[in-house]
């Protein structure tokens, strides 16, 4: 895969409290290969004959603009918007395209425009920061995973359209107490498709359907501290991370996350001895809460029963790090 591409931006300050900027990008990509087989393999699978050849080229063009204007109305407060268009690359499959599979050789590339309108501020002498952001995503012809009937394969294609719109926030606390810092972020989003179309195991996707991956909920809050005493520093952190029920696929047939994990580390440095040894001990998922965080339907080749397969976010984990500079 190639990408050429030419852009630029252009900034000014209208008053001393409101600036704009504009700016674009042309990009022009190509991605080619594919698959070359032969064998009984290829006859037993596919039928398609002693031999399977699936290879293709694929070439895109396009101009991605971006504009974006913010006032300063106070000296702690800002209000910002922002219009940007987007693509994500296109490709070929991870397995052949044959004309038993119904596996397209390639999918394009998707493209989305992204709106935000934003407030900023900073609050007690700029130890406080809040934001909130309100976004809106009109999707096209999204790059949604797939699988094949019988042994199920994931493949890409593109479908439909959908939306994303919601809202996020960010709070940042450096507190009286020297070195203790809180921060909370979260997201409140709802994605779904626009259009109908039918997935790949036959069943016809409704306008209003949550996009695969999507949760409507998610935060993550941390508290950490830093505290340096003589020739050492000691910071230990503690965070949690929520993310709300999605669905690995566009059918919704197997749900994924709605789970929180608890993390806890502690850094101890002595930057005063020689190679400022530092030692960091860290605890991910220290409740060991386990869930999907991916997955995929279908049925065996041999007894065509149903089948689930999943994948599991990490289990609790114990890393311990020391390392020195010379």
């Amino acid at each position: 895969s190639t990408e050429k591409a030419l852009f630029a931006d252009l900034s000014y300050e209208l008053t001393d409290t409101l600036s704009v900027s504009a700016g674009g990008r042309y990009y022009r990509t190509e991605v080619s290969g594919g698959f070359v087989g032969s064998g009984l393999l290829i006859l037993g699978n596919q039928n398609d004959g002693l031999q399977s050849n699936s290879l293709a080229t694929l070439k895109e063009s396009g101009f991605n603009p971006k504009l974006s204007a913010t006032w300063r109305f106070v000296d702690n407060m800002s209000l910002y918007f922002a219009a940007a268009k987007g693509f994500r690359f296109g490709g070929l499959q991870s397995l052949p395209s044959t004309p038993t599979n119904g596996v397209p050789p390639t999918y394009k590339s998707d493209t989305l425009w992204n709106y935000e309108l934003g407030l900023r501020t900073d609050w007690l002498h700029k130890t406080l920061q809040a934001d909130v952001t309100a976004f809106y995503i009109d999707y096209r012809n999204p790059i949604v995973t797939q699988a094949t009937q019988g042994i199920p394969i994931a493949y890409n294609t593109n479908v439909s359209a959908a939306v994303s719109r919601g809202f996020e926030g960010r709070i940042q606390w450096n507190t009286p107490i020297r070195g203790l810092m809180w921060s909370l972020s979260g997201a409140v989003t709802d994605a779904h498709i626009t259009e109908e179309f039918t997935a790949s195991d036959g069943k016809v996707i409704e306008p209003g359907q949550e996009m695969p991956g999507a949760a409507e909920y998610q935060f993550s809050s941390s508290l950490q501290y830093l505290a340096a005493w003589k020739a050492f520093t000691l910071a230990p952190l503690v965070s949690y991370t929520y993310v709300g029920k999605g669905y690995s696929d566009i059918s919704h047939q197997v749900e994924i996350n709605d789970y929180g994990t608890l993390n806890a580390g502690l850094m101890i440095g002595a930057e005063g001895w020689w190679g400022q040894p530092k030692l960091a001990i860290n605890v991910n998922n220290v409740l060991d809460v386990t869930q999907p965080v991916a997955g995929a339907t279908g049925t065996t080749l041999v007894t065509r029963q149903p089948t689930e397969t999943y994948l599991l976010n990490p289990p609790r984990t114990i890393t311990a790090r020391l390392s020195v500079e010379f």
